[in-house]
């Protein structure tokens, strides 16, 4: 008989807590020495190790990671590996050759891109080929992981013989990438579903149809739009056309909001079709898999597992973090805890050198149109630095693409007395026509003044540096209306 044993419900848990309970991720980290991202980081993150080695045909982290001893060769050979590598060159080319004779320049993979590509090989080589031992050393890894853990164990099973089992042969039908946002999940996505279709078709295990599920028709018309410039056909997909929405020659697209259940509380729009339609061995693509975490998105969910059932899914989210952090989530906790394959979440992000660095300066008193009119000053002050150094450093910024700067002003209200939106276009207006008064205020900027009023002396003490030496005050006054 089986006994379930579950550890604390309802307990809200940290950050940190949840990624050590990325089972699927620890299993992957497990096939490269040390088992830790860290190593690996600190290893691959150099632009010459980006691209193909010329008289081999591998990629240079192939060679980096073999040189380095990086790679367990213990639980794979270096043979294995090395198909691993070639499969993902030649998915990589595929998509990316129509983009590169666009842009003018070769895509080059990222190294968390190629580990991203590297775990998901390793995963559905298993998959496919040796399901059962896949099964035994993700219980292996969750209950090790469980024995570390005790406050804080996944629900498992406990069959006769003793054995504790986390995963099952359905859990293993779905996995997601824990992926920032800006590291590139579009192309992801489409290399993923390109091994996928080679490990299923050499298994003779084809999807009846493919499917990309999205939060919203914005998010679906950039990705057809995205597989279009890759060279993969992806078309709308619609009731009408059920039969038409079979095979793997294309991938349908489908914004979730269009989908409902048969017990769904939503009546049925023209627009709207039931998910039940599609049920199947669907392969089904799912970006900002988070989307469905609460009670509000329960529907988004039903249908999700509809379209699932039985088949095979990919989840792509930068947020899985936040969807599971709330006391009711212990559920949607652990099944990504037993899902997340890779972890690329936005600390990792951050420390490779990419995201926001961001700086938020509170208006003590909002009533005080003097202190408003100097902080909206420096926030257009900080606005024109940036064009000042975009265009003083051409190449730096080509090099790494950054575009051309953008300055944002978010209103909450537009008709109310007092809206933030006309409030920011009179100080445009006045921009213009107090020249002496911004002249000074920018002037006591650069200078270090501190002519803002706070609790610190001066917050925003030498963020205006590199125009000390750009012109007068009169200049600055003058480039700073131009940038307007």
């Amino acid at each position: 008989m089986k006994k379930v044993q579950r550890g604390k419900k309802g307990r809200k848990i940290g950050m940190q807590e949840f990624h050590d309970m990325l089972i699927l991720a620890r299993w992957a980290r497990s096939f490269f020495q040390g088992s830790n991202f860290g190593s690996l980081q600190r290893a691959l993150n150099r632009e010459e190790l980006e691209g193909i080695n010329s008289e081999t045909g591998q990629t240079r982290f192939f060679h980096e990671l073999m040189d380095a001893t990086l790679f367990n060769l213990n639980k794979v050979d270096r043979e294995t590996f090395s198909r691993y590598d070639g499969n993902i060159v030649r998915h990589w080319q595929k998509i990316t050759e129509r983009r590169s004779n666009e842009e003018g320049r070769r895509m080059e993979m990222k190294y968390f891109q190629y580990l991203t590509f590297l775990v998901t090989e390793l995963y559905l080589d298993r998959y496919f080929n040796q399901r059962e031992s896949l099964l035994e050393e993700l219980n292996q890894e969750a209950q090790k992981y469980n024995e570390e853990h005790p406050e804080n164990m996944l629900t498992f099973t406990r069959t006769e013989g003793g054995q504790a089992s986390v995963f099952s042969m359905d859990s293993l039908r779905k996995i997601a990438y824990w992926e920032a946002t800006g590291a590139g999940k579009t192309l992801m996505l489409q290399v993923n579903l390109l091994q996928y279709l080679e490990y299923a078709e050499k298994a003779h295990a084809l999807p009846d149809r493919i499917i990309l599920l999205t939060p919203n028709e914005g998010l679906a018309k950039q990705h057809i739009r995205e597989m279009q410039r890759s060279g993969l056909r992806a078309e709308w997909m619609s009731e009408s056309e059920l039969f038409k929405a079979q095979g793997t020659e294309a991938v349908y697209v489908v914004d979730s909001g269009k989908l409902i259940s048969d017990n769904s509380t939503k009546k049925k729009g023209e627009k709207s079709f039931y998910a039940q339609s599609f049920e199947g061995k669907n392969l089904v693509l799912v970006d900002e898999g988070h989307h469905g975490s609460s009670n509000e998105d329960g529907e988004h969910r039903r249908t999700r597992e509809l379209l699932c059932k039985d088949g095979f899914s990919f989840e792509y989210s930068a947020t899985f973090g936040q969807a599971v952090a709330g006391e009711q989530a212990s559920q949607m906790k652990e099944e990504y805890a037993k899902s997340i394959l890779f972890d690329y979440s936005y600390r990792y992000f951050y420390e490779d050198g990419y995201g926001k660095e961001s700086f938020i300066l509170n208006l003590p008193d909002d009533g005080d149109e003097d202190q408003l009119f100097c902080y909206l000053c420096a926030n257009l002050l900080a606005y024109y630095q940036q064009h000042y150094l975009y265009a003083k450093s051409p190449q730096a910024m080509a090099r790494f693409l950054i575009a051309k700067p953008l300055c944002i002003f978010v209103g909450n209200k537009v008709n109310a007395e007092a809206a933030d939106v006309p409030r920011v276009i009179s100080f445009y207006a006045d921009v213009m026509h107090r020249k002496k008064k911004v002249i000074d205020i920018i002037g006591d900027l650069v200078a270090d003044n501190g002519i803002l009023r706070t609790k610190k002396s001066n917050p925003l003490e030498r963020r205006y540096v590199p125009l000390r030496g750009a012109g007068s005050r009169d200049d600055l006054s003058g480039y700073v209306a131009q940038s307007i």
